[in-house]
């Protein structure tokens, strides 16, 4: 059985790469210009939503992205908030493969 205090010990560490990773994928977010799948994604997301199963069939699209950013697009046009959710998911997928990891090897004796 695992003792907390190494537990918490993970937990803080967990956090801290979490956190550097939060970081490095900030750093420069909104410096560079669109890539052209990000221009796809703005140019379809601004279409009337009948237009989009072509759009997202033509495009092999993930719909939630394109949501999202049709949501965001109501309020700004910032590069930096455009790319923020693509931030966000990158980031969460740090914790997410470490408990995966976790999971899959089993408890630790």
């Amino acid at each position: 059985m695992t003792s907390t205090p190494f537990k918490r010990r993970w937990a803080v560490l967990m956090l801290a790469i979490t956190l550097l990773g939060f970081g490095l994928r900030a750093h420069d977010l909104g410096a560079k210009s669109f890539w052209y799948d990000e221009l796809r994604q703005i140019e379809v997301a601004r279409l009337p939503l009948s237009e989009w199963s072509g759009a997202l069939l033509a495009h092999a699209a993930r719909p939630l992205d394109y949501l999202i950013t049709r949501v965001i697009l109501t309020f700004t046009r910032s590069e930096w908030i455009l790319r923020f959710p693509a931030l966000a998911w990158g980031t969460l997928t740090l914790p997410l493969v470490y408990r995966i990891g976790r999971r899959s090897l089993g408890p630790r004796e």
